[in-house]
Formats: C-alpha cells, sequence, structure tokens
C-alpha cells in the first residue's frame, strides 16, 4: 500500500492537475508494491530514503537510490514497482515549472542541499509550501535540480547476446570478481571486443557497472538488515573497511546512515 507519511492514511488520487506549482509528499511503498502505467500532467523528482524504487519508463529502467533521484517530465508514462518496504520523497511540479529541467527521463545525483531541504519540509508536514521562508526553500531546490548532475539511467541493461550471460552472471551474484579478460576467455571472446561492446550497450565501464550493481544490491540487503560485514563479503569485498569506503565515495553517507 502507498501510505503518506505525513497523514497516514493511503495515497490514492494522484491523477489530475497538481494542486500547487510545487507539491511535496513523502510516502511509504510495501513491498512486493507495483503501480500500472501512467501519466500526469506534472513533472516529478522521486528519490527513495530507504529501500529502491524501480521505474519502467518507454523499455528502459530507471532505479532510485537515496542519492540518486529520478526525473520524469509531464506526461511521460511510467510505471514503478519496489522489491522491499521503500520510503520515498516526491517533489511534484506543475508544467511551467519545469521548463529549465530535462525533456526527458534522467537520473539525477542529488545534492545535500536538496536532501536537507526536502527532508526539513516534509519532516514539518509541508506538502504545500505557504510561508515565505518555505517557498524560498522550494526555489533552491529547484535551482538545485536545474543544476545536478544528469545520466541517463543508474544502471542500464542491454540486450546485446554478446553481454547478456555476463550481465545475468553478475546479478545473480554480484560478488563474482571475474575481470573482463576472464569473461573473455569463458566466453570465447577478447577483452577488447567486449571492453567495446560494453561502453556502447551500457555507456560505463564493466567495473562502473559492476560498482553499481554492487551499491544497488547493497542498499537492499542493509534494509533488510543485514550487517555491514555480512554485506561487504556477499558483494565480493576482501574486508569490511573497503565496501565502507565505496559506499561513502558513492552515496556520501555510511552505510546504514541515508535515514532521516
Amino acid at each position: 500500500m502507498n501510505i503518506d507519511i505525513a497523514t497516514g492514511t493511503p495515497v490514492t488520487n494522484l491523477f489530475g492537475e497538481a494542486p500547487d506549482p510545487v507539491w511535496l509528499r513523502r510516502a511509504r511503498f510495501g513491498p512486493e508494491m507495483s503501480v500500472p502505467a501512467q501519466r500526469q500532467p506534472w513533472g516529478r523528482l522521486l528519490f527513495a530514503v530507504s529501500g529502491i524504487v524501480e521505474f519502467s519508463i518507454a523499455g528502459a529502467r530507471y532505479l532510485s537510490l537515496p542519492a540518486y533521484a529520478i526525473w520524469i517530465p509531464p506526461e511521460v508514462e511510467h510505471e514503478s514497482v519496489t522489491t522491499s518496504e521503500t520510503e520515498f520523497v516526491v517533489v511534484h511540479l506543475a508544467s511551467h515549472r519545469c521548463v529549465d529541467l530535462p525533456g526527458n527521463p534522467c537520473t539525477l545525483e542529488l545534492s545535500e542541499v536538496i536532501k536537507t531541504l526536502v527532508f526539513d519540509l516534509t519532516k514539518r508536514g509541508v506538502g504545500h509550501p505557504r510561508t515565505p521562508a518555505d517557498r524560498r526553500m522550494v526555489e533552491v531546490v529547484i535551482d538545485q535540480m536545474v543544476a545536478a548532475e544528469r545520466y541517463s539511467t543508474y544502471l542500464p541493461l542491454t540486450d546485446d547476446p554478446l553481454l547478456l550471460p555476463i550481465i545475468r552472471a553478475i546479478e545473480a551474484d554480484p560478488g563474482d570478481r571475474r575481470t573482463l579478460a576472464q569473461w573473455a576467455d569463458q566466453i570465447g571472446s577478447t577483452e577488447r571486443t567486449l571492453s567495446r561492446r560494453w561502453r556502447s550497450g551500457l555507456f560505463m565501464s564493466y567495473n562502473e557497472w559492476r560498482q553499481r550493481l554492487r551499491l544497488v544490491r547493497a542498499v537492499t540487503l542493509l534494509d533488510e538488515g543485514v550487517s555491514v560485514k555480512a554485506v561487504a563479503y556477499q558483494l565480493g569485498y576482501r574486508n569490511a573497511s573497503a565496501f565502507i569506503e565505496m559506499y561513502r565515495q558513492r552515496m556520501g553517507v555510511s552505510p546504514g546512515g541515508n535515514r532521516r
């Protein structure tokens, strides 16, 4: 069930015109929750406070993590699903407030300014900013959204038949330490060919993609209560310190430090 954190009531009416030029909502999805394809006349910035929300937009997969938000422009059809209980924040923007934001769905890197201001507003139950101070805070949030680093999607996929067996194997076991050269030997290719195909199909290096997958899995495992040490070993790190350092670099906080 989709629950509004401020009121404790189910969120059911998510259609029609946005009630204000800017509207904030902090809500919770239960495990295995899915929302069918829909489109709305306003833009939405959505990011997870805990857990992960997965969106399917125009055949591409978008993941919302605590350090990365998903931007969905007005009138873009999308559907979403969660695998575990997830708490998230949504900033709704009327279409005329979206003119300086991307015209296509994308992933935005969240600044500490965005998170601090949005968490303050939602913690105080400010869904519809009314006071001059709250409106100024919202304007800063929008300015930060415009300036944020943009990515096509955090963890892209490909249907390249040469890469699919590797992707499926790593998704099944993110702790797999095999290098691209080792994969090339196993599937009868070359490291150079795999590297070229990986960058062409997934828009990043093999090591970067694998690191992102590990981070996504880490967020899920930590939210399930798995210890930091156990997560580190499950994801292929030789010690917890290396995992903690990676997590800090990517998320800006220590493992388990996302909740506010």
